[in-house]
């Protein structure tokens, strides 16, 4: 499990632009994840972002909706105007500020696991997970239907 963590730290495979106004959140949020294997780029304010978005790559953008100056709604359309591709993620205190423009939003408070869960899910990390769902669906499924017309095997 170290070695795993240790190479995660020396070889990280996404990259992100971290934005918050928030620099305890912000610096919280870049440890946690540098810590979990990404390439962090962390700006505090959604100008920065820009700037920082039009002149390198990112795999993601997780930002706040609630900014001075420019929002993370702003951010969101910007984003995928200028890349479709680019998953932006929201962690807000606010969600139903969200625009639909957002990949997802994750609402404060939220647990390390789970966001880090999130990230690699919405960048396709994981389609084993997507199969999984779709497995646990196809079993639901049958069985709401063995539960409607019964079970013929008399």
């Amino acid at each position: 499990m170290l070695a795993e963590k240790n190479a995660k730290r020396t070889n990280p495979t996404y990259r992100i632009l971290l934005v918050d106004d928030s620099n305890a959140h912000l610096q919280l949020l870049e440890a946690w994840l540098s810590e979990s294997g990404f390439a962090v780029v962390a700006v505090n304010d959604g100008y920065a972002a820009i700037d920082r978005f039009n002149h390198e790559h990112f795999d993601l953008v997780l930002t706040d909706i609630c900014m001075p100056k420019l929002n993370g709604n702003i951010l969101a359309q910007y984003i995928h105007i200028i890349r479709k591709d680019v998953p932006v993620v929201a962690v807000t205190a606010s969600p139903f500020l969200a625009d639909p423009d957002f990949d997802l939003v994750i609402s404060k408070p939220y647990e390390l696991e789970a966001l880090v869960n999130s990230l690699q899910y919405v960048l396709g990390k994981y389609p084993a997970a997507t199969s999984a769902i779709n497995a646990l669906k196809i079993k639901l499924l049958n069985k709401l239907k063995d539960a409607e017309y019964g079970d013929k095997t008399d």
